[in-house]
Formats: C-alpha cells, structure tokens, sequence
C-alpha cells in the first residue's frame, strides 16, 4: 500500500513539473500562435497518464496469470495439464495485446511529436513546409536540420539523434511488421530498452517513458531558444 502511496505521488509532482515548466515559457511565449506551452504541456502529461494506466492495468493481468499458473503448477507435481496449456495460451495472447498498444502509443507520441516540431519550424519560418521532397530524411529529420541552421545557428542538439533514432523504431513497426531492420544497431543499447522475441521488437514500458521524458525537455529546449531569438 505504502508503495502504491509513493508511485502514485511520484507521478503526480512528474505530471506537475511538466505543467509548471511549459506555463513558465507560457510567461514569456504569449505571442505564439502555432505552438502553446500549456497545451503541450497538458497533451504530454494525457500520454504520461494514459501510460500509467496501461501499465497499471498490464500488472494486474501479469499477476493473475502468473498465479493461476503457479497453482496449477503446485496442485499437480510439475506435471503440464490442458488448464497449463490454457493459461500459456492465454499469457501469450495478453502480451501480444499488450505488444499492440504500446506500438500503438509510440506511433502517437511520435506523430504528435512531428507535428509540434515542425510547428516550431513554421513559428521560425511562417514559409517553413515539411518534408520539402520524399527521399530526404523525413519530416523530423528536415525539421531538425532547419532548426539548427535557422534556430541553434548551426549547433548540433544531441537529442535531435535520440528521436531521429526513435523514429526508426516506429518505422520498423510501420513499414517491416515490428521485424527488425533500421533500428537493428539499437538493441545493444539499453538505453531504447529493445528486447527481440523471435525476429520481432518487444517494447517496455520504460522506452515510452523515456521518449515522453526526452519530449518534454526537447521542447522546452525548444522554447528557451525561441524566447532568446526573440530578445536579440
């Protein structure tokens, strides 16, 4: 219960650092007419809690399963019986459901993601259209690019190749079935917290968390340089 108490309370001051931080740009940011702070605040902290409430909802059918198994595993000697073979059955069912939804949810995280990013573009050109041709790197990889020629005067953002990355991720869900392909040179790395079943990418909860995380301070990197450009 205690544990339960703290998390819940943990994510809390996490969804209240997130709105405290963009209505702070909000102060200094009123003219934009394309982006809004508050709004991308209020949108990252849906994703925050709609990822809460899958998780939640994902351990809860984890345990039963798991104990359900557990005790038919005790009440016959090990032996494997039709209701073991029915609970395998159906712990493989709810992850491969479990699998659908939290592609789903990196797919929407990255979409909203490319539409505010180059809604920046356009707040720093009103001219600004993207991708420009099919063939150059994609809509966040053109945004990017304009960003740092026409916003960070050519200095390179680190967190620019994190999504460009993520992105390569979702693609490999798109275009390739969830089969390894683009994203291949990223499973040794922990911090995309990639594990492969088979020939197929299984995504964790922390690998959202950590693109909402990194979202959340790319764009209020992205507002702080807005409200420079303006000062000068």
């Amino acid at each position: 219960y205690v544990v339960d108490k703290v998390n819940e309370l943990n994510k809390q001051l996490k969804r209240v650092a997130i709105s405290l931080k963009f209505t702070d740009y909000g102060l200094r940011s009123e003219r934009l007419s394309i982006v809004s702070p508050s709004d991308i605040g209020n949108r990252l902290s849906y994703f925050i809690d709609y990822l809460d409430y899958l998780s939640t909802n994902f351990n809860y059918e984890e345990t039963i399963l798991r104990k359900e198994r557990n005790d038919l595993k005790n009440s016959v000697d090990n032996l494997l019986t039709l209701d073991m073979i029915r609970v395998d059955a159906e712990t493989k069912r709810f992850q491969h459901f479990q699998q659908i939804l939290y592609q789903s949810l990196l797919i929407a995280i990255i979409s909203y993601i490319e539409d505010i990013i180059v809604s920046f573009c356009m707040e720093v050109d009103k001219a600004y259209r993207s991708p420009p041709k099919k063939g150059q790197g994609g809509v966040l990889y053109n945004a990017f690019y304009f960003l740092e020629l026409n916003l960070f005067e050519g200095e390179k953002n680190p967190q620019h190749q994190y999504f460009l990355d993520i992105v390569n991720i979702r693609n490999d869900f798109v275009h390739n079935g969830g089969r390894l392909n683009k994203s291949k040179r990223l499973v040794k790395n922990k911090k995309y917290h990639l594990t492969i079943e088979g020939e197929r990418i299984s995504l964790k909860k922390e690998l959202l968390e950590n693109v909402l995380e990194n979202a959340s301070e790319l764009f209020s990197n992205l507002f702080e340089s807005l409200n420079q450009n303006e000062m000068k």
